[in-house]
């Protein structure tokens, strides 16, 4: 059965942490709220086998981010809701350290050094049947016994649905703990005294947006100790910042028009989300492919200018581009049929001919992008839509 295949991955993965003898851990994950849920999760775990992990953020993955981290003498690197894309890269770079990703992104590499525990290689769907959090959850519930069932169902709200096939697993042990109740529509988590989804909502916020300013550090200290009125000031401050700035790009969108290619339509948001983390390109994408002035049949695409600095790790290059691509919606229906390519596809083979890296899902994806290489990245991908053949694949 696909569902004990995966569930004895999460087992030897735990097993190969819970007997290892570790004296400098990192834990490396995403900045979303998904990420944001793995993270604190995992925290919990660790301390609970008396590690105390070295927290590194990342907004995505990049070259220069890995070289940077296994440049560190860690003995026990974990990855969370980042990274299982790219296990076949990170397993050229290791020396003595181990590996261990836990997450649901699109990956086809099991890894042989790499313990990549990511559904998707069991033959499930990352989009529906676990987040990186239920990941995270399921190897922290066999690690250490963990009861923090609500907060790995926070991180999946990013999901479609509740009734994915280890989404499920989780839903149902939290309600049956009491740490989930129902009220109407809503679930509230009884340790946090709050909607699942207000606390989703406030770490899309805490971490992309505050990304440079301590909000992923805010948000695992939120979901671990309860959200504090310091933590709803910082929410509202940041979300006021994200809505002045997406109505600005919006007016000069509305102006201005997108640029388009055969399949492709996309923009370039410039410094206009200075200050703020790169998730919000995405976030704005995701907004913006439900207006008109956006043509429901083209993949789209936005890029923005990124810091130069990783908080917590270093300066990993200037003159970089955050690219992400999202599918609008009669898009989503030709992917689905196989009509059309799904994005992390065609944005991780865009990416790796720019010299850089790139993946997603089906209908979300992002890379990292030297400045003058975004004419080459939209080439490639536009060569590679139109090289798709049905049930075959690229074809060029």
């Amino acid at each position: 059965m696909p569902t004990s295949s995966f569930l004895a991955a999460v087992k030897r993965a735990s097993d190969v942490v819970r007997s290892g003898r570790w004296s400098n851990v990192a834990l490396v994950y995403h900045d979303d709220a998904d990420g944001l849920s793995s993270a604190a999760i995992l925290v919990d775990a660790l301390e609970k086998l008396g590690l105390s992990p070295r927290l590194i953020c990342l907004e995505r993955l990049s070259l220069s981010a890995l070289r940077l981290l296994h440049k560190e003498p860690f003995d026990l690197l974990i990855y969370a809701d980042i990274a299982s894309p790219h296990a076949d890269l990170i397993e050229k770079m290791l020396s003595d350290e181990v590996v261990v990703i836990l997450d649901h992104h699109n990956t086809s590499y099991p890894g042989s050094r790499v313990l990549n525990v990511n559904p998707e290689l069991h033959g499930f769907r990352g989009e529906v049947d676990a987040s990186g959090s239920i990941v995270a959850y399921l190897f922290a519930k066999e690690l250490v016994g963990s009861s923090l069932p609500h907060i790995a169902l926070i991180g999946a709200h990013e999901l479609p649905r509740m009734d994915g096939v280890f989404t499920k697993l989780v839903f149902d042990e939290a309600l049956s703990s009491g740490e989930v109740k129902k009220s109407g529509k809503q679930l509230l988590s009884t340790s946090l005294g709050m909607p699942l989804s207000k606390a989703f909502s406030m770490l899309q916020v805490l971490g992309p947006v505050g990304y440079y300013r301590g909000g992923p550090e805010a948000g695992i200290k939120a979901l671990l100790e309860g959200f504090s009125s310091r933590v709803a000031a910082m929410v509202e401050s940041f979300r006021n910042e994200r809505k002045k700035a997406f109505k600005r790009l919006i007016a000069i969108l509305a102006r201005k028009g997108l640029s388009s290619t055969d399949s492709i339509q996309y923009f370039n948001a410039g410094r206009i989300f200075k200050g703020m983390g790169s998730k919000v390109i995405g976030s704005f994408c995701s907004m913006l492919s439900n207006y008109k002035l956006v043509d429901q049949d083209k993949y789209l695409l936005g890029v923005m200018e990124l810091e130069p600095l990783i908080p917590g790790l270093g300066e990993h290059g200037r003159g970089l581009l955050k690219a992400s691509m999202r599918a609008p919606r009669e898009l989503r229906r030709r992917i689905e049929s196989g009509d059309k390519p799904p994005i992390s596809l065609v944005i991780s083979a865009a990416a790796k001919a720019a010299g850089e890296l790139g993946d997603g899902h089906d209908f979300a994806g992002s890379a990292i992008l030297l400045r003058g290489m975004l004419h080459r990245f939209l080439e490639e991908a536009e060569r590679k839509i139109a090289g798709w053949s049905l049930g075959k694949g690229f074809q060029q």
